[in-house]
Order: structure tokens, then C-alpha cells, then sequence
């Protein structure tokens, strides 16, 4: 029988995440063509190297948007392939994109984020401001656990870095074969996931399609399309 070591290591030749890494650290905005505020905040104030995004200024915006920012290829992908139901979306900002982009993406989470600061407002985003590190909210987001996931039996699931818990392998068992998991992460070794998540994923899973994502955390970190085998 083959060990979760060998599995991992499979995975990590079928996953070549390094032919995505961002090599171009002289990005420009003006060749974006989709809304991403945080990519242009990122262009303007941190520098880009093999270890991620790193200030070159005072500014928080590592604080202010979340680790991983989605590229326009990423964007195209998640606004022209159906509804998306978001786990975890925390402050809602992939959500925000894509709805703001002309998706349709439904935001979830355990503890929004908008109701742990009691925000309750007309438009977004809305900036708690904290001393050390301010907060930006990007939407509302439902109140939700990952069981609701067969209550969307038409959505593809959105799961932006996923916590190393248990409970991420149920998202995998939770999906319908007519579903694509659209998964930002970084590869395992990383704080995403659980090795044993990657191992239901490389077992019964079947790679489709795999797209570029910035990052201030790793240079390893990608979006990978998957279908249920």
C-alpha cells in the first residue's frame, strides 16, 4: 500500500507549482483588465521576490488585504464558469472580486468577519481601523459552516488557503461529481490543508486546469481547478 509520504510526493510532480510563479517584479497595472485593488496597492507598495511580497515602505497592507490576490487569469477563470460558493472567505474579498467583476459568487463563513466588528452598512468595503492593524471588510458573508455544501448542488466550491484541520477533508467528501473544487493554496508541506486532505484530493481527484495567484506568504501558491473522479 502506498504511504501518505509517497502520496505527497506524487502530488507534488503532477502539481508543478514553481511554472507559476511570478517572476516579473516590474508588474504594471495598466495591463490589468479586471477590478483588484489589492494587486494595485501590492504593485505600488511592496516589491515582489522568490520569498513573496516585501514592503519597501510603511504601509499595512499585509494586514488590510488578505495572503493570497487573484491575477487576471484567475478572474477571467472565476467569472465565466458557472456559480461559486466561497468556505472560508473570511473578510470576502475573492467574493467581492468576483461579484464586482460580473461573477456570481455566494461568500460563507464560520465567524464573518463583518459581524465580529458589528459592520452593518450599505456599500463596501468598510476599514475598521485598529492602531496596529486595520481591517478591511469587503462584503457581507453568510454565516456558515462547509456543511452547507449539498445545499449548492450546482455551485463550484471556492476554498481560498484552507486551515490545516480536519474538517477541510469533509469539503472533499461534501462535493457532487458535477462540482469543480477551485482550491488556493500553497503545497503540502504548508499550513494548508492536512496532508490527509491531499491525499483524498491526489486519490479521487483529477487536476483540470492550474492558474497563477500572487501571494505575500510563498511563492509556491497557484489556483487549481479539480474534478470529482
Amino acid at each position: 500500500m502506498e504511504s501518505l509520504v509517497d502520496t505527497l510526493e506524487k502530488l507534488k510532480k503532477v502539481l508543478d507549482w514553481n511554472k507559476y510563479v511570478p517572476e516579473n517584479v516590474s508588474l504594471n497595472t495598466e495591463n490589468n483588465t479586471y477590478y483588484n485593488p489589492a494587486l494595485d496597492d501590492y504593485i505600488e507598495n511592496l516589491e515582489w521576490n522568490q520569498n513573496g511580497w516585501e514592503s519597501h515602505s510603511n504601509n499595512n497592507l499585509l494586514s488590510t488585504y488578505p495572503e493570497y490576490i487573484p491575477s487576471d487569469e484567475s478572474i477571467k477563470y472565476l467569472i465565466n464558469n458557472g456559480d461559486i460558493l466561497e468556505i472560508g472567505s473570511g473578510s470576502g474579498y475573492w467574493s467581492h472580486v468576483i461579484n464586482t467583476n460580473g461573477g456570481s459568487c455566494n461568500p460563507t463563513d464560520l465567524h464573518p468577519k463583518h459581524k465580529a466588528y458589528n459592520i452593518n452598512v450599505d456599500s463596501y468595503p468598510v476599514t475598521e481601523i485598529d492602531e496596529e492593524f486595520p481591517t478591511t471588510i469587503w462584503c457581507d458573508v453568510e454565516e456558515g459552516k462547509h456543511t452547507i455544501i449539498p445545499d449548492y448542488p450546482n455551485h463550484n466550491i471556492l476554498f481560498c488557503h484552507p486551515e490545516g484541520l480536519p474538517w477541510t477533508e469533509e469539503v472533499l467528501d461534501l462535493m457532487n461529481p458535477s462540482q469543480r473544487l477551485i482550491l488556493i493554496a500553497s503545497w503540502y508541506p504548508s499550513p494548508n490543508a492536512t496532508p490527509f486532505f491531499f491525499k483524498k484530493l491526489i486519490d479521487n481527484w483529477t487536476l483540470e486546469e492550474q492558474l497563477p495567484v500572487y501571494s505575500c506568504e510563498s511563492a509556491h501558491t497557484g489556483m487549481y481547478i479539480f474534478r470529482k473522479n
